[in-house]
């Protein structure tokens, strides 16, 4: 047997394993930038250090419609990521976990009754407010254009506090 006939079986097997690899990847969605999620007192600690507001999600994760939904549509967009990871600093709290008792502090001032809530605070830690008065935050579910007009006003609330 040649040495061409030889190598047939291997250049089979890189084939199918490239083809294999190509469909695995496909099926993942969008490569991009991920967020970098920290916890509340590191996240309050990096953004007094960066002088950049928080973005926090009182997160519940799988089986909640809201968690799974702004997961797919928004976190996972590369867009969306990229602007929060170099405008805000990201904090995610698990409240299908027990809370520290600074995270529940913060939930029971935003009175959010343990339901999902997506809020924002300054470099400093204090809540984002509406030029009407009321926090800067969101129980609802929301697609990606309404989350992109949230980070709009809230960066546009920011700049008005400096």
């Amino acid at each position: 047997m040649s040495r061409k006939c030889s190598r047939i079986p291997l250049v089979i097997a890189i084939m199918f394993l490239l083809l294999f690899t190509a469909c695995i990847m496909s099926t993942q969605g969008p490569i991009g930038p991920k967020i970098k999620w920290l916890t509340l007192s590191r996240g309050k600690e990096m953004a007094l250090a960066s002088e950049k507001p928080c973005l926090v999600d009182f997160y519940y994760g799988k089986g909640c419609g809201r968690c799974e939904k702004i997961d797919e549509e928004v976190y996972n967009d590369p867009q969306v990521a990229a602007r929060i990871n170099s405008r805000f600093v990201p904090i995610r709290i698990n409240i299908a976990a027990p809370l520290a008792p600074e995270e529940k502090e913060l939930a029971d001032r935003m009175k959010s009754g343990g339901e999902c809530l997506l809020m924002f605070l300054d470099h400093r830690g204090k809540v984002v407010r509406r030029s009407n008065g009321p926090p800067l935050c969101t129980l609802e579910t929301i697609g990606r254009e309404q989350f992109i007009a949230i980070l709009d006003e809230a960066e546009k609330a920011l700049e008005v506090k400096k």
